[in-house]
């Protein structure tokens, strides 16, 4: 797991490596590219990746927002850096009238990379969820039918089975003391297990 979150940070890691310095928190917002993150839309949050400078204009043209792309303070990434606070206030001032949906289909048909952000209850009633397995029930001893995260990972098209529900209290530590640290029966019966 610890290999998998390290690369991640395949672009921050670069950063490091180059210059030898820890990046510091960014927040909901790429560390070089403006505008690059999390907004505020009328019912929740996007996220939105303008990525060039034709994505940028055309990110002006969905915002209706044409002043945008000619303001000299935001004219090219290295100034809408500089000036990210007041590009985020513009930004966030037009995104707030329209719905989530409403500005996620406005922006695909101009061609910028949004996405929702989303809460659990969201995110595993989506269909995406549901078509991708990620949310699966098993039958518990004692609780019943329980939900439980599917895998990540699929096999032919379908995640690998959840074979086992979770244990229950102290349900393998015989087990556990038997195999794990050599435990013999009149040790196990020492220890009250």
């Amino acid at each position: 797991m610890n290999d998998a979150l390290l690369a991640l940070h395949t672009y921050q890691a670069g950063r490091f490596f180059a210059t030898g310095e820890p990046p510091g928190r960014e927040g909901n917002y790429h560390a070089t590219i403006v505008p690059y993150g999390t907004f505020a839309v009328a019912d929740g949050f996007i996220n939105v990746a303008v990525g060039s400078e034709a994505q940028y204009h055309r990110f002006c043209e969905a915002l209706e927002a044409p002043e945008l792309a000619t303001d000299p303070r935001f004219a090219t990434n290295a100034r809408r850096q500089a000036a990210r606070p007041e590009l985020v206030k513009e930004i966030e001032q037009r995104l707030r009238n329209r719905s989530r949906a409403e500005w996620l289909d406005r922006l695909e048909a101009h061609g910028i990379p949004a996405g929702p952000i989303m809460d659990l209850g969201e995110a595993f009633s989506s269909s995406l969820a549901a078509d991708r397995e990620m949310r699966v029930e098993v039958e518990h001893p004692l609780a019943g039918r329980i939900s439980q995260v599917g895998t990540p990972w699929k096999m032919d098209g379908h995640s690998s089975p959840i074979r086992l529900a979770p244990p229950t209290l102290g349900q393998h530590t015989a087990e556990v003391l038997r195999e794990g640290l050599g435990y013999d029966d009149a040790m196990l019966e020492a220890t009250g297990t």
